[in-house]
């Protein structure tokens, strides 16, 4: 069962990150354009 509570928290926590990351990207394509 922890196993798959790892896997769980290790995929919440990589999907965060993409979604960060896209939402950084967006935020720095929007202030460069005027």
């Amino acid at each position: 069962m922890l196993k798959y509570v790892k896997i769980a928290a290790f995929a919440a926590v990589v999907l965060s990150n993409l979604i960060m990351t896209a939402y950084a990207q967006g935020q720095g394509e929007s202030q460069k354009s005027p």
